[in-house]
């Protein structure tokens, strides 16, 4: 899936070495992650799309979470509408 062998991956874990970018990027596909300084350049909805989709969840079970509906979730998604601040706290306590 990488491209790389188990000896590399060993050393990447040991900060022996360190992966390329493309490799980075197959990573951070694979753990449904995404690198800190991209994450700055998303907005409120992608940033929360990509949680729900990285931890497999449906929008009905986010939105059960956080106490609102899948339809909310989904505008939050879409950028349709932003979280009232209560709702931006549980966002962020669950996705710290």
């Amino acid at each position: 899936m990488l491209g790389v062998d188990l000896h590399t991956i060993s050393r990447w874990e040991n900060n022996e070495a360190w992966p390329l970018p493309q490799s980075v990027t197959k990573i951070c596909e694979f753990l449904g992650d995404v690198p800190s300084e991209e994450v700055s350049k998303l907005s409120l909805g992608e940033r929360i799309f990509k949680y729900r989709k990285a931890r497999n969840l449906t929008l009905r079970q986010l939105a059960k979470q956080l106490d609102v509906t899948a339809m909310t979730v989904s505008c939050w998604e879409w950028n349709k509408n932003k979280p009232r601040k209560n709702q931006r706290k549980k966002l962020r306590q669950i996705m710290a």
